[in-house]
């Protein structure tokens, strides 16, 4: 609140005429150039005091809605919105097991564990735990494609393969269903 013109302001140093206003957190008075709102609460307090916002500079927080606010990432150490906050499940025994935000981590698309975005375990710009992926898809032997189990072929002591590596490698035997390298004819 506004004070009467005897005040003055209680930056060392500092010579601004008033008027002052008070900030009630810590019942000092400043002058307008120290002093302005909290973008959240909307109250007055002293701009050393403040934070600025991780993403919009141009917004400042006392201290209570600051922590009410944001939230140092588990994972990346990076002040971040706690919205943005990724929180382990159960299944967060090993990896990750204090969770993420939503720039360095996602939710793995099946069982919802937390997993690191740097993790190679992807497909369609979906995320999957370890587990999970090995349960789903396979990498093809030949071109390393990621394929889903669904739809790989499996040769014994060779691994999985795509639909296309797969037919350009092996063909299979119309009496006994056994799968056959193929064999290029020798006079091409």
């Amino acid at each position: 609140g506004q004070q009467d013109e005897n005040e003055h302001c209680q930056v060392p140093g500092c010579n601004n005429p008033g008027p002052f206003s008070t900030d009630e957190s810590n019942n000092k008075h400043y002058c307008s150039s120290h002093i302005r709102d909290c973008d959240d609460c909307k109250e007055d307090h002293y701009v050393g005091d403040m934070h600025i916002d991780p993403e919009d500079k141009s917004l400042a927080y006392c201290e209570s809605c600051y922590q009410d606010l944001f939230r140092d990432c588990p994972n990346c150490h990076k002040t971040v919105n706690k919205d943005e906050i990724l929180l382990p499940t159960r299944r967060n025994v090993y990896e990750m097991k204090r969770g993420g935000c939503t720039e360095c981590s996602a939710k793995c698309n099946s069982c919802k564990r937390v997993v690191e975005k740097d993790t190679p375990e992807q497909n369609d710009g979906e995320y999957y735990c370890s587990g999970c992926f090995s349960e789903y898809f396979a990498y093809c032997e030949k071109c390393g494609d990621t394929v889903s189990i669904d739809d790989s072929f499996y040769v014994e002591n060779d691994g999985e393969f795509c639909d296309c590596c797969y037919n350009k490698l092996y063909c299979q035997c119309h009496k006994c269903q056994k799968q056959l390298p193929n064999q290029m004819p020798q006079n091409m």
